[in-house]
């Protein structure tokens, strides 16, 4: 896409307001998070000419029906954009603002960085964010829409959570339609707070070796990853990495190389601590 190149400054001073903020006081996101994302996106939209309203916009965009064509235009349209054949506008200054700032509100959420009550609303509208702001690469994109322009993916059971399964005749059931089915694969991750009490970190919570964040319920641990106990001292031998430190952490099923430092420095660690091997003459 063609985009100017003074937009690149939008980006920058975002992240710069975002990170006048950075310090040892909880920040708000309703109040000070969220104004810079939407004024960012309007800003940006300004320079590419674009006209309209991105709260306005982002207000429609959460109405979305389950109709499986309104969606499937939505996916199209998105395809067109990301590929140059259509002008930006509103939902892609406000996906790109969030995308370019993200890593600077993520430093400010990060280890308890939220005020007390910030959590909720935070948490909500990353989730919607995730759905514009990420997503497949644009050639994976335009395979799904083709497809489903073609009758062979379709989305009715997006938004219709509320089903029977008839295990007799093989078929789910819902309010509007009976769709029989060859396969059923359950893809869906469990959510970052389920990890069961009888788990490994389960148990290590318990027995106050670990702890979970009292705002986001994220397992707290170090940079180097390292377990903060009950008492708030981090574990001397005891590291953890993955989804139960979500909350505490952002992003952990980041695809990135580099969007985590946490396990270079626990193998840096580990090397460092690591004993001289003996080392004996054969005979």
């Amino acid at each position: 896409m063609s985009l100017p190149a003074s937009i690149r400054t939008v980006w920058s001073e975002g992240r710069g307001w975002l990170a006048d903020h950075l310090s040892d006081e909880p920040v708000s996101f309703q109040r000070l998070i969220w104004p810079i994302v939407l004024d960012s996106a309007e800003r940006a939209m300004r320079l590419c000419g674009v006209r309209g309203n991105v709260s306005e916009w982002l207000e429609g965009w959460m109405k979305l029906g389950s109709d499986p064509w309104d969606i499937f235009d939505e996916m199209s349209k998105a395809c067109s954009i990301a590929a140059g054949r259509r002008a930006v506008d509103s939902g892609w200054a406000l996906g790109e603002s969030w995308r370019q700032l993200y890593p600077a509100i993520a430093q400010l959420v990060e280890r308890g960085g939220l005020e007390k009550g910030q959590w909720e609303p935070f948490w909500k509208m990353h989730r919607e964010m995730e759905r514009i702001a990420f997503g497949p690469p644009l050639e994976n994109m335009e395979k799904i829409v083709a497809l489903m322009g073609a009758g062979v993916v379709r989305l009715n059971a997006v938004k219709s959570p509320d089903y029977q399964y008839d295990y007799d005749l093989e078929r789910f059931i819902t309010e509007r339609y009976a769709l029989s089915v060859d396969v059923h694969v359950d893809a869906v991750l469990p959510g970052f707070q389920d990890f069961a009490k009888g788990s490994l970190i389960g148990r290590l919570v318990e027995l106050g070796i670990a702890r979970r964040d009292p705002t986001s319920g994220g397992v707290e641990v170090t940079k180097s990853g390292a377990l903060v106990g009950k008492s708030g001292q981090p574990s001397a031998r005891l590291h953890y990495f993955g989804r139960a430190t979500e909350g505490w952490l952002l992003g952990n099923d980041s695809l990135g190389r580099n969007a985590r430092e946490g396990i270079s420095q626990w193998a840096k660690l580990s090397v460092e601590n690591a004993s001289e091997p003996e080392v004996r003459a054969l005979r």
